[in-house]
């Protein structure tokens, strides 16, 4: 005999009302964290290799004839590639690639210098206006990115600029300030972030000297960070420099001003 509708609605409410049991659950939940975590690995996976794809393509495009960046920023976007992929991960590895090359003689200086260069016209093309329109709470901050006198490659602190304006800060760049435009910048306008873009041990003196002026101040009350190559070269940075955090992450920066704004931490 078929069944009939009211037959079919009573089998499936009989079977909407079964219950799970304790264990089951435990079962399902693990299974499904199983699931998701093995999901969560393969998309990492993926991206770690196109982020590969993407640093190689930089390099070669970088020093390659007839260089477009419209057209370079296309095609790495559509590997696909967000941005926070290409500023934080692509441009500064295929940059650092760059300088070894340098460094052991298998690229002139010209070349690297035109590549470099290259690189920061896309970081160019990829950041937000200087003063972003996104707030957090009631007013935007604000970071001051400082780079030490007589360095000329400047795409590491263009990096961490446009990062900063991703998250949705204003930025300021100064290049080799002495210490009385120093002092007088903050107390025109004082900064969430004060961060020292130093590539070389010989330059800590500058930042340790700027670092200094700013104690004996009350100028600002903003987080002091040092960051570049310098922090694979030399170590205890935060005692040698008096800065407040060393790191080249630029979240990890976000995340210790915002606890010092919020007087979770002290960091003096």
């Amino acid at each position: 005999m078929p069944a009939t509708p009211g037959h079919n609605r009573q089998k499936v409410m009989r079977m909407t009302q079964m219950t799970i049991a304790p264990d089951d659950r435990a079962d399902i939940a693990s299974l499904a964290g199983t699931v998701v975590s093995l999901l969560n690995g393969r998309l990492g996976e993926r991206v770690v290799k196109r982020e590969g794809t993407a640093t190689r393509y930089l390099l070669e495009a970088a020093r390659a004839p007839g260089f477009s960046p419209s057209d370079v920023l296309a095609r790495l976007r559509a590997l696909p590639l967000p941005d926070t992929s290409l500023l934080g991960t692509c441009i500064p590895e295929a940059a650092r690639t760059l300088g070894a090359l340098w460094l052991s003689d298998e690229l002139g200086f010209a070349s690297v210098s035109i590549a470099t260069s290259r690189l920061q016209g896309l970081v160019a093309q990829m950041a937000p206006p200087a003063i972003s329109e996104t707030r957090y709470g009631t007013e935007t901050r604000s970071a001051l990115l400082i780079l030490p006198p007589g360095e000329t490659h400047t795409l590491g602190i263009h990096v961490a600029a446009a990062q900063l304006r991703r998250h949705g800060l204003s930025v300021r760049l100064m290049f080799g300030p002495d210490e009385a435009t120093f002092l007088s910048t903050l107390q025109k306008d004082p900064y969430d972030l004060i961060m020292f873009a130093c590539p070389r041990p010989e330059l800590l003196a500058f930042v340790t000297r700027l670092v200094s002026v700013l104690r004996n101040t009350s100028a600002s009350a903003g987080l002091t960070v040092l960051g570049g190559a310098v922090l694979d070269r030399q170590d205890n940075l935060t005692q040698f420099t008096g800065v407040d955090l060393v790191t080249n992450d630029i979240r990890a920066a976000l995340l210790r001003q915002e606890a010092l704004a919020a007087g979770t931490i002290m960091v003096r």
